[in-house]
This record gives C-alpha cells, sequence and structure tokens, in this order.
C-alpha cells in the first residue's frame, strides 16, 4: 500500500483567485482505490476512486459536492487534475514525496 503523508498540494480556481496551497496532503493508493485527504479554509476534504485501467482518476469527495480527476505525470513524481464544485471549477496539483510502508 503505497502512501504518501505530507505532500504539497495546490488548488487553483479557473476565475483567477487565490490559488490554495498546503503542505499536509495524504495520498494512498490502496487494493486499487486512490484516496486523497487534505484541509482547507472550511474543514477536511477526502477524496476516493477505483483505480482506473486506463486515463485519469475520477474522484468524488465524502464531504462536498466535489468532483475532481487526478493523473500521475510521467515522472511519478505529482498528480495533476481538474476539479468542479457546483458552479466554481479548476486544477489542482499534488507534489509526491517518496512513499511510505511497504
Amino acid at each position: 500500500m503505497p502512501r504518501w503523508s505530507n505532500c504539497r498540494i495546490e488548488v487553483r480556481p479557473a476565475d483567477g483567485d487565490s490559488p490554495f496551497r498546503d503542505d499536509d496532503c495524504d495520498v494512498t493508493l490502496d487494493e486499487g482505490r486512490l484516496i486523497v485527504s487534505y484541509f482547507d479554509d472550511e474543514g477536511p476534504l477526502v477524496f476516493e476512486a477505483p483505480e482506473p485501467e486506463t486515463g485519469p482518476f475520477e474522484l468524488v469527495c465524502r464531504s462536498r459536492p466535489r468532483r475532481a480527476t487526478l493523473a500521475l505525470s510521467d515522472d511519478r513524481a505529482r498528480l495533476h487534475g481538474r476539479w468542479r464544485e457546483r458552479d466554481l471549477e479548476g486544477e489542482w496539483t499534488i507534489f509526491l514525496d517518496p512513499p511510505q510502508g511497504p
């Protein structure tokens, strides 16, 4: 189960508002599921998605009506994708540290 703790996350709204940045994002890939969790100014966010056969992960947020995609970069150092919540949307990037655990 690869796990990346204390990853840097950047969430950029498409409307040009200031991006949200944090250095305490956790990413876990366990039994074919990707789980991403972090806290923003409104509280916790936990996203989950099954591992796709091809293409990006399609995540659903447990705590908000937010959906997102993430794809692993070629150098395997970051996840990048898009997000949407109601009439808001944008991009997000998670910078992965070396994985922890088995």
